[in-house]
């Protein structure tokens, strides 16, 4: 099996979270769900300590963790590039598909870019552009979009700020923060 931990926190979880992904390969962090209330919410203190964790990061949340719908933001940027190897390797497992979504404008070296790395994978890949280029418009689209995990590299622009917060809320289930090589 896999090594791992479990810890439910109350209160201040920043610091225990913090601790706990200087000895792991993967955090992961899942939201509290409030009575009459159907969302779970990551509390922002929560959140910030994901975000800044040296770790990859999963957050759970009220789409579940899908394994058959994967969503990568493509920019080009080295963390794009990480996000979407990522996002290759989980999908391959099945032979699934991703959605690569990119930024509007010239954006055929992009889509190039991906479809260069789909042969040695076997996934399929199908394009959407994310229309103004935006954290913005990107949470609007996630709104949209039934279900998927959302692929994100750290150090992508588009977590910049309260950028991160309104992706994690709009993502339609878990998203996977990728960090490092």
């Amino acid at each position: 099996g896999i090594p791992h931990s479990l810890r439910a926190v109350r209160g201040r979880p920043g610091p225990v979270i913090e601790e706990a992904a200087e000895d792991a390969d993967l955090l992961v962090v899942a939201g509290t769900a409030r009575p009459l209330s159907r969302r779970l919410e990551i509390r922002s203190t929560t959140l910030r300590a994901a975000l800044t964790s040296q770790r990859s990061v999963l957050v759970l949340q009220r789409g579940g963790f899908s394994t058959s719908d994967w969503l990568v933001p493509y920019d080009g940027s080295e963390a794009s590039k990480r996000a979407l190897t990522v996002a290759l390797r989980l999908a391959g497992r099945d032979g699934r598909e991703i959605t690569a979504l990119l930024p509007a404008g010239n954006n055929q070296a992009l889509r190039e870019e991906v479809l260069a790395a789909l042969p040695e994978s076997g996934v399929r890949a199908q394009f959407i552009t994310i229309s103004p280029s935006s954290a913005e418009a990107l949470a609007a689209l996630l709104r949209r979009v039934p279900r998927g995990t959302l692929v994100l590299g750290a150090g992508s622009a588009l977590l910049d700020g309260e950028s991160a917060d309104r992706l994690i809320a709009a993502a339609p289930g878990a998203v996977l923060l990728v960090r490092g090589g």
